[in-house]
């Protein structure tokens, strides 16, 4: 069994107030305490903590499992899971953020296989595998929305005359730049500390509403 651990539990606090830019007396207006309590609550040199409620408030907050906050690992492997990605997806597009179509790949696979004298061989073959792919479109379309022809035609007026760029421009604009030091990171070029400030930089630069 895993120990909590305060000290994790107020660094996870910090950074994601920093991150978002949450004064202590937003905080604290949120889950009811009073500012100099948050102050010694989030400082590690002081033995005050939050109580189980108030870090539950804390969590749904920020938006993020009390796991995490805690600093559980268990709670990593469970949201990366086939179970927890399947919700996560699941989440994606039913509530229209993301769309779906399907592409193919071009892959290289390994097959194993019995030969003909009854030992274990393998063969090597390159294949266009078609997966069902996930996108962020930037921009709406009144169709899409509603199907009563009176509320679409006001709504494709609302688009010819303001535009239909939807709030996915900001989040493609952070995975064209994510993925460009995820790259670096993963070819060894960019080391975990450097990975993680610039990642945690490209996460403030986007807003929750």
């Amino acid at each position: 069994m895993q120990k909590f651990d305060v000290l994790i539990l107020k660094r996870n606090i910090n950074d994601l107030m920093r991150n978002k830019g949450i004064k202590q007396q937003q905080l604290a207006a949120v889950i009811g305490m009073s500012q100099s309590n948050i102050s010694k609550a989030l400082s590690e040199k002081d033995k005050k903590c939050f109580t189980v409620e108030q870090i539950v408030s804390i969590a749904d907050y920020f938006g993020v499992s009390i796991d995490w906050l805690l600093g559980f690992k268990t709670a990593q492997k469970m949201e990366t899971g086939p179970r927890g990605i399947a919700a996560f997806v699941a989440k994606l597009l039913e509530s229209g953020i993301a769309r779906s179509t399907r592409g193919t790949i071009p892959e290289v696979v390994f097959e194993s296989y019995l030969n003909s004298h009854g030992f274990q061989d393998s063969r090597q073959e390159n294949r266009k595998i078609e997966y069902p792919m996930l996108y962020f479109p930037n921009y709406w379309y009144p169709q899409d929305i509603t199907d009563d022809e009176f509320e679409q035609d006001e709504l494709m007026l609302e688009a010819q005359q303001t535009g239909n760029e939807t709030k996915n421009v900001a989040l493609n604009s952070f995975l064209d730049k994510y993925l460009a030091i995820l790259d670096l990171y993963k070819k060894k070029q960019l080391s975990e500390e450097p990975y993680q400030i610039v990642l945690k930089d490209y996460l403030s630069q986007l807003e929750e509403t």
